[in-house]
């Protein structure tokens, strides 16, 4: 069942088109990450969304209930869309405890204290914060305040979870620990998940789908897999990992690649991933080490061949 449908949908900032045209659907418990880089409409889809920013066509529905639709003149609330929204900025109060920033929200839907309590309660327990709930954000790691904005945003149990980027701020190995974190929420909870990034290493460990964005349009969309071995396009190959690129006209330069000439169309080009290329001590030379960089496990190396340049993925301790 579709939860999120949205059609033809257009934003416009100080009239320039930001998001155009766009047709979405999102499925009810899952996890959608909408990759792209800077600039790309991202978080401005998000925004209209959440109803935060307001297009200037299109429509917006929730299930059966549309939330924005230019033709039919409707806009619901912000407030009445019953959303979590979490920010890459925390957007915490500083003179609230934790315990009081995750009820604050359900304070000002008046739920009764006693309900209220029991609620925070069992969000500070699927937030591994219970030992946190008295202290102040001064007193919180960037991991422990991002977990505050997660539990404040699904405190009053919303239908869809949106987060914008709410990992850029933090170090590689927290931010690791919290993608965990947030599927183990997403899949316990079994709520719809928005999360927005322009890191795709998160999106593919986080994802049940990937779409791409450029220039505010979806160019590709599917499954981790789908989109990393199988892109539409250049722009889709290049943003994903690192790809060699090889123009047809170019193909009779690779030694390597002279197979290929009879599989690609006359104007294409293909993309060669540097790990789908192996690398051996021994045998015939067709290229050489122009440049080696160490990544840890791995190496990339950069092998030209007759003035064409081709980047291999292999083992560090391969000996050359």
């Amino acid at each position: 069942m579709n939860y999120l449908k949205i059609d033809n949908l257009q934003v416009n900032y100080d009239k320039e088109c930001i998001i155009n045209d766009l047709n979405l659907q999102v499925k009810s418990g899952e996890l959608l990450v909408i990759l792209g880089p800077s600039g790309c409409g991202k978080s401005t889809l998000l925004s209209a969304i959440s109803g935060l920013t307001n297009p200037c066509n299109g429509t917006i529905a929730f299930g059966d209930e549309c939330v924005y639709s230019k033709c039919a003149r409707t806009n619901i609330a912000a407030e009445k869309r019953n959303l979590g929204f979490v920010f890459q900025d925390y957007a915490i109060w500083p003179h609230m405890n934790v315990f009081n920033n995750i009820a604050y929200p359900l304070k000002v839907k008046k739920m009764p204290k006693f309900e209220r309590e029991k609620r925070v309660s069992e969000i500070l327990e699927i937030v591994n914060l219970e030992d946190k709930e008295s202290s102040y954000p001064n007193e919180l790691s960037g991991g422990e305040k991002q977990r505050v904005a997660i539990a404040r945003a699904i405190a009053l149990n919303p239908s869809m979870l949106l987060l914008d980027e709410p990992f850029a701020n933090l170090d590689t190995n927290l931010k690791g620990q919290l993608m965990k974190e947030i599927k183990k929420i997403q899949e316990k909870l079994g709520i719809t998940m928005i999360y927005v990034t322009h890191d795709q290493n998160v999106a593919f460990e986080m994802a049940d789908r990937i779409i791409i964005m450029k220039k505010g349009k979806i160019v590709q969309e599917g499954n981790p897999q789908e989109v990393y071995l199988h892109p539409k396009n250049k722009f889709v190959a290049r943003f994903l990992g690192e790809s060699n690129i090889i123009e047809s006209n170019n193909i009779h330069k690779h030694k390597f690649c002279n197979q290929l000439c009879k599989k690609i169309n006359k104007d294409s080009a293909i993309c060669i991933r540097p790990e789908d290329v192996e690398m051996s001590a021994n045998g015939k030379s067709c290229g050489r080490i122009d440049n080696i960089m160490f990544k840890g496990s791995r190496c990339n190396y950069v092998v030209e061949s007759d003035g064409a340049r081709l980047i291999v993925s292999s083992d560090s301790n391969l000996k050359i």
